[in-house]
C-alpha cells in the first residue's frame, strides 16, 4: 500500500511538471499558430480538465494519507520508515514542490539537481532570458525632452565654455537616442549628462549681474588693463541714427588698441578679457550741450601769421580732447581758411553761405569716414587734425567741467562788422542767416541722435568774441545793433519745430574784444572803445534785457605787461608741471608765457593765448549757470576804469563840465560774479551804456558795488 501511494505521489509530480512542459510548447505553438480560435478553444478545455484532475488526485492522496496514519506500522515498515522518512511528509513535500515549480520560471525548479528538472533547467532557461530582454522597451521620453530643451537654446545667451560642454552633451545624446538596441542605463546616463549640462550653462545675464560693473555714455571709451577677448550685448536700447533698425552692439573693440572698447549702442552687455576677468557695462544716452561760436578773426581763430613756421607752432598747441567727449564743426569764412585755419586736407569749393551749410554736417555725429575731413566731427580731438584758435580749449574745458560732451560750431567770419549779424527784414545770405542756418543743420542732426537714443540735450548757448571791426562805433549804437541780434538768435535758434531740441539759448557769454589799436601789444589795445564800453555795460548790468548776457572771459584785460603777464599765469598755476598738466596740448611741451609777445604780438591772439581765453570762457559760464560748482560765491575786486581801460580809478577824483561824459566800465573778479553790479549816482549824474555823464554843475561821488565789495568815484564840477 504505502509502495502504491509513493508511486502514485510520483506519477501526480510528474503530472503536474508535464503540465508546465506542456503549457509551455502549448504557447509556442499558439504563437506559431497566430492565435487561433480553433486552438485557443482545445488549451482552454484541456487546461480546466487538468485542473479538475490534479485537484481530484490531491484530494485522494490526503484521503489515502489520513488512512495511513491510523494504521499500525510493521517491524518492517517501522525500518522502511526509518530509511526513508514519513511517507505522507515525503508525498506533501513532492506535492509543494510540483505545485511551486508552475509558479516559477522552470530553470530555477527546487528539484534535486539530480532529477531530469536538472536538464529541463539548461534547455529551457536560456531562450526565455533571450526573449524577456529581447521584448524589454526602453523608455527614451526623457532623454527626448532634454534634447528638445536643449535645442531650443540661443547660443549667444550663454558663456562660450559651458554652451561648448552643452554641445559635447548633446551630441553624445543624440548618438544614444539614434542608436539601435541601447539599453535603459545608456538612456538614461546620456539624459542625466544632458540634463546636468542645461542646468550648467551660465547666461551671460547672470555673468553680467555677478560682475563688476562699468558704467559709460554713448561714444565713451575705456581702456581695460588686459585685452578684450570678447563682447556680448544683452540687450539693446539705442537705434541707428535715422533709421528704426537697433544698433548692431552696445560695444566695440577699438581697431587701434585691443584693450580699449567704444560704446556704439546703448544698453548692457558683458566684457571678457583675455585675463579671464569679466565686467558687466551699461551704457546711457549721452548729455550733451551745443554750442555756437560767433564773430570775427578772433572767434574764427586766426593765427598771427600765415607763415608755415607760425602755423606749425599753432599746430603743436592745441589741446586736444579724448575721442567721443568732444565734437566740432568749423565752416570757414572764405576757402583761404580751411587750410590756415581749419588745417583741413580737403577744401571746399565753397565758404559757407545759407545754400550749403548740410555741406559740412555729417550723417551721424559719429561718422567720421567722409571723404571730405571738414565734414568730420572729431577734428578736436586726439584722433583729429585740430584747428587754430579757442575752440579745442574751450571744449576741452566744457566736457572736463560739466562731464558732458559738447558739440562746438563755429561760423565766425573774420573781419565782419556787427552790422553784418543783423537780421534784417528779411532773410539774406549774411553772416547772422549763415550762422543760423549752420547751427539749425547741426539741430537737426543731434534730434535725430536723440531719437535713436544715444543723447539727450542739456545746454544750448552762444559764444560772442567781435568789436575790432567797429572800434570808431559808440557805444548806444553798438548795444543797440547787439540786442537785436541777440534777440534774433534767441528767436531763430530755440528749436522750435525740430524734436527734442525745444530748448532756449541759456546764454550769450561774452570774451571782451580789445580796442584793435594800432600798437596791438601796448596798453593803448585797452581802450575804452565803444564795443567794450557796450560789452562792460551789458554784462554787468541787473537789467532783465541783459539777464542772459554774461561776460564769458576778460584774461586778456590783465596782459598789460610783460609783468603782468607772468604774473597772471603764475599766479593761477604755480608751476610749470601744474599749467602743462592743466594744458595737455598736442606737442606736450609748453611753457607758461612771460611776456606779452606770448600771447598777444598781433591783432590776433597767439594759440597759447586763445587756450586760456577758451578755458576761461567755459569756466566763467558754468561757474555762473552753475553748470560746475564754483571754486568761490564771493567777490574778491571790483574795480573802475575810464578812458584807457585798464588804470584802476577806485576812489579816485575826476573833473567834468556840464553835459559831458566819463567813459566808465566795472571789471569785477572773479569773472563769474560780475552780473548784478550796481552803480548809484546823485542828481546831479546819470549812468548810462556811454558812461558817466555830468547833468548839473554839482560835484558827485558814484558809488559801484558788486557782492560784498564796493567802490566808489567822485566826480568834480570843471
Amino acid at each position: 500500500m504505502k509502495s502504491l501511494k509513493k508511486l502514485f505521489s510520483l506519477v501526480l509530480a510528474l503530472s503536474l511538471a508535464c503540465t508546465v512542459v506542456s503549457t509551455s510548447f502549448v504557447a509556442m505553438a499558439a504563437e506559431e499558430a497566430a492565435a487561433s480560435s480553433e486552438y485557443e478553444e482545445l488549451l482552454t478545455s484541456y487546461l480546466e480538465e487538468t485542473e479538475v484532475e490534479s485537484e481530484a488526485d490531491a484530494d485522494a492522496d490526503t484521503s489515502d494519507s489520513e488512512t495511513a496514519e491510523d494504521e499500525t506500522l510493521t517491524d518492517e515498515e517501522e525500518e522502511d520508515a526509518s530509511e526513508t522518512g514519513d511517507t505522507s511528509s515525503e508525498s506533501e513535500n513532492t506535492v509543494t514542490a510540483a505545485e511551486d515549480s508552475t509558479e516559477t520560471d522552470p530553470g530555477t525548479s527546487e528539484t534535486d539537481p539530480g532529477t531530469s528538472a536538472e536538464s529541463d533547467s539548461s534547455t529551457s532557461a536560456e531562450p526565455d532570458a533571450s526573449s524577456s530582454e529581447d521584448n524589454t522597451i526602453v523608455d527614451t521620453s526623457t532623454l527626448e525632452s532634454a534634447i528638445t530643451k536643449a535645442e531650443a537654446l540661443t547660443e549667444s545667451s550663454y558663456t562660450a565654455a559651458t554652451w561648448a560642454t552643452l554641445q559635447t552633451a548633446l551630441t553624445a545624446a543624440k548618438t544614444v537616442l539614434a542608436t539601435e538596441g541601447a539599453t535603459q542605463t545608456e538612456v538614461d546616463s546620456a539624459a542625466t549628462t544632458l540634463t546636468k549640462a542645461i542646468n550648467g550653462l551660465v547666461s551671460y545675464q547672470t555673468l553680467y549681474n555677478n560682475s563688476t560693473k562699468i558704467s559709460l555714455s554713448y561714444d565713451d571709451r575705456y581702456t581695460f588693463s588686459s585685452k578684450v577677448t570678447s563682447i556680448v550685448s544683452l540687450t539693446i536700447t539705442s537705434k541707428r541714427t535715422g533709421s528704426t533698425k537697433a544698433d548692431t552692439a552696445v560695444a566695440k573693440v577699438d581697431s587701434s588698441n585691443s584693450k580699449k572698447i567704444i560704446a556704439c549702442g546703448c544698453g548692457t552687455a558683458v566684457v571678457t578679457l583675455a585675463n579671464g576677468k569679466t565686467y558687466g557695462v551699461k551704457v546711457s544716452a549721452a548729455a550733451i550741450s551745443l554750442l555756437l561760436i560767433i564773430g570775427q578773426s578772433n572767434a574764427e581763430g586766426r593765427p598771427s601769421s600765415s607763415t608755415s613756421s607760425s602755423l606749425a607752432t599753432y599746430k603743436k598747441q592745441w589741446i586736444p580732447s579724448e575721442e567721443g567727449q568732444v565734437y566740432s564743426t568749423y565752416a570757414p569764412s572764405d576757402t583761404s581758411m580751411y587750410s590756415k585755419i581749419g588745417w583741413y586736407s580737403s577744401t571746399g569749393s565753397n565758404s559757407l553761405t545759407t545754400s550749403n551749410e548740410s555741406a559740412f554736417i555729417p550723417s551721424s555725429l559719429t561718422d567720421n569716414t567722409a571723404s571730405k575731413d571738414y565734414k568730420w566731427t572729431n577734428n578736436l580731438t586726439t584722433a583729429g587734425n585740430g584747428k587754430s584758435g579757442i575752440d579745442s580749449a574751450l571744449a576741452y574745458e566744457w566736457n572736463k567741467l560739466t562731464g558732458e560732451k559738447v558739440w562746438v560750431i563755429n561760423a565766425a567770419h573774420h573781419g565782419s562788422s556787427i552790422t553784418s549779424w543783423q537780421p534784417g527784414s528779411s532773410k539774406s545770405n549774411n553772416n547772422f542767416w549763415q550762422a543760423v542756418d549752420l547751427y539749425v543743420a547741426a539741430e537737426k542732426l543731434l534730434s535725430k541722435e536723440i531719437a535713436a537714443g544715444h543723447y539727450t540735450l542739456s545746454h544750448k548757448g552762444i559764444f560772442w568774441l567781435q568789436g575790432e571791426q567797429d572800434k570808431s562805433m559808440s557805444a548806444s549804437k553798438y548795444l543797440s545793433y547787439f540786442t537785436k541780434m541777440n534777440s534774433a538768435l534767441r528767436t531763430q535758434l530755440n528749436g522750435s519745430g525740430i524734436s527734442g531740441m525745444k530748448k532756449a539759448i541759456a546764454f550769450t557769454g561774452i570774451i571782451m574784444v580789445r580796442a584793435a589799436a594800432s600798437k596791438p601789444a601796448t596798453t593803448s589795445d585797452f581802450a575804452l572803445t565803444g564795443p567794450r564800453l557796450a560789452q562792460y555795460y551789458m554784462t554787468t548790468s541787473s537789467a532783465s534785457a541783459y539777464s542772459t548776457i554774461k561776460i564769458a572771459s576778460q584774461a586778456a584785460e590783465q596782459w598789460t605787461s610783460n609783468a603782468n603777464v607772468k604774473s597772471y599765469f603764475v599766479n593761477k598755476y604755480g608751476t610749470q608741471a601744474k599749467y602743462r598738466a592743466a594744458n595737455p596740448n598736442k606737442s606736450g611741451t609748453i611753457s607758461m608765457p612771460t611776456k606779452i609777445s606770448q600771447v598777444h604780438s598781433t591783432i590776433h591772439y597767439s594759440q597759447l593765448a586763445y587756450n586760456e581765453i577758451g578755458m576761461d570762457a567755459s569756466d566763467n559760464i558754468c561757474y555762473a549757470l552753475g553748470y560746475a560748482k564754483a571754486p568761490s560765491s564771493k567777490v574778491s575786486s571790483v574795480t573802475i576804469v575810464t578812458a584807457n581801460g585798464y588804470t584802476n580809478r577806485n576812489k579816485s577824483t575826476t573833473k567834468l563840465s556840464k553835459g559831458k561824459t566819463l567813459k566808465f566800465a566795472v571789471k569785477v573778479y572773479p569773472t563769474y560774479l560780475s552780473k548784478g553790479v550796481t552803480v548809484t549816482t546823485t542828481s546831479s549824474t546819470k549812468y548810462t551804456v556811454s558812461g558817466i555823464t555830468l547833468t548839473a554843475r554839482k560835484n558827485s561821488k558814484i558809488t559801484v558795488k558788486a557782492g560784498s565789495k564796493s567802490t566808489y568815484i567822485t566826480i568834480k564840477k570843471k
